[in-house]
């Protein structure tokens, strides 16, 4: 009855704050998966397809091939559900009983794209088998990295029936692994899953007051608060703060509501909250502040520049020694509106601010599919990055193509409309530029403009500076 309950308070915290922001629901209903005999029917026609491949499958290399190829196959099914379910709820498990978190929870994706499934429940109950399978240290190393990128999920979507039991996992297999680092990161955010916890309850009370009193200054206050600090939606939060008790925080978000401020005087203001501040709350006017001082960027040279610029490192620095939850980001590969000759098989990322590198990731692999808009999704660490480069290592077909680079943060894209460069376009003509990597179109499916394609053969670069607005049409 506890989870029910908490999933309850979960549906009345999201119909109560809707009626506050006066938005409705949107949500498209999808297919319950299917169930009892037309499951079991659909489950034995799969296994009985795969028979031979099943029963060569002994090495978790093998069974790791075969749960790709099975996903790769059970997102291609278009027109029976209920073996496309069945194939993907086996590879899925295959993927599991492999230790292969990720690819386990590719196929929880491509379920959740088509059938109306609880994603997150679907993905802790998978991290709690993948745990059991590990059988070195660096597979620990890995799955810690994926149940603290799970809990930021959970507690985004308020699911604390499921930070407690991801928590809980993560502490354990950190304790598993010799570094005295990732265990202060999965203690950082355990704690801030409880700390969250804590806040939504009190926020729940709140916003059952301001149902009856939408006006009440304690409770504009306790929610927005929960919204800005603890959730870091400030779009929605600063609403509240603007009509809540507290005058500094008032101050601070009528004065950014009205638009009329400068980005590094807004950068100036929450640096200085964060100042007087201590903890989850230092962090998030740091954030903030990290927010503003970067869209200054583009506007300030000399003194001003470097003071800015060694604001964005101090907050950068102390965000990756709280643990602070990153970015993603999310790379959508090409096709080429059908032609499947352009795409991009694997890239190397790089956070850069002021003309430095300050992290990379290597060897990232992208995921494409003929005739589909596939999605590569890395968590980003929590540093005061300004431009993202990828470099393209192997391409598909005749070159390098992408569709969209996004820069999911608190929900939000923060890359769309960005300034985007590449070192080349096909057959210089722009229709394939750089531009299109941050128009919001993440297809390529039937668009002759909306994404970028390289030279034949080319293993270009391309990079996003999200302190700039992209120039001209389009």
């Amino acid at each position: 009855m506890r989870v029910r309950a908490c999933a309850l308070s979960v549906c009345l915290f999201a119909m109560i704050a809707a009626a506050v922001a006066g938005r409705g629901n949107d949500m498209q209903s999808k297919p319950i998966p299917p169930a009892g005999k037309q499951f079991t029917d659909a489950a034995t026609a799969v296994r009985q397809v795969y028979a031979a491949d099943l029963a060569a499958a002994r090495q978790p290399v093998e069974k790791l091939n075969l749960a790709k190829k099975m996903i790769h196959a059970g997102a291609d099914e278009k027109r029976d559900l209920a073996a496309k379910f069945a194939m993907l709820a086996l590879a899925r498990d295959i993927a599991a009983d492999a230790g292969d978190y990720p690819t386990a929870c590719k196929a929880v994706d491509e379920v959740h794209n088509t059938f109306d499934i609880d994603a997150l429940k679907m993905r802790t109950e998978l991290a709690v088998k993948c745990g059991r399978s590990l059988q070195h240290p660096e597979q620990r190393t890995e799955l810690v990295g994926y149940l603290v990128e799970l809990l930021d999920d959970a507690i985004a979507a308020e699911r604390f029936d499921l930070t407690r039991q991801v928590g809980s996992l993560a502490t354990g297999i950190s304790g598993q692994v010799n570094d005295a680092g990732s265990a202060r990161w999965v203690q950082s955010r355990v704690q801030a899953a409880r700390d969250a916890e804590a806040a939504f309850s009190e926020a729940g009370k709140a916003l059952a007051t301001l149902k009856e009193r939408p006006a009440d200054p304690a409770a504009n206050l306790q929610v927005g608060k929960y919204l800005c600090f603890t959730k870091g939606d400030w779009e929605k939060g600063l609403p509240l703060l603007a009509k809540g008790g507290d005058v500094t925080l008032k101050t601070l978000a009528q004065k950014e509501l009205s638009k009329a401020a400068q980005p590094v005087d807004l950068g100036d203001d929450y640096w200085a909250a964060g100042e007087q501040a201590s903890g989850l709350t230092r962090s998030r006017f740091q954030q903030r502040a990290a927010t503003w001082y970067q869209k200054s960027l583009a506007d300030l040279t000399g003194l001003s520049r470097v003071r800015v610029e060694k604001r964005i490192e101090e907050i950068a620095a102390a965000a990756q020694k709280t643990g602070a939850p990153g970015d993603t980001l999310v790379i959508w590969n090409s096709h080429n509106a059908g032609g499947n000759d352009f795409g991009v098989a694997e890239v190397r990322v790089c956070l850069c601010a002021n003309g430095k590198t300050l992290w990379t990731k290597e060897n990232l692999a992208c995921d494409w599919r003929r005739d589909e808009d596939c999605p590569t999704k890395v968590t980003l660490p929590s540093i005061g990055y300004t431009v993202i480069r990828i470099d393209v290592v192997k391409y598909i077909g005749q070159g390098s193509s992408l569709a969209e680079i996004e820069v999911i943060r608190m929900g939000k894209n923060i890359a769309l409309g960005c300034a985007a460069a590449a070192s080349d376009v096909f057959d210089g003509d722009e229709k394939y530029g750089a531009r299109n990597l941050t128009d919001g179109t993440i297809t390529s499916a039937k668009n002759a403009k909306g994404y970028w394609v390289s030279r034949r053969g080319s293993k270009p670069w391309i990079e996003v500076d999200l302190s700039k607005q992209r120039s001209g049409p389009g």
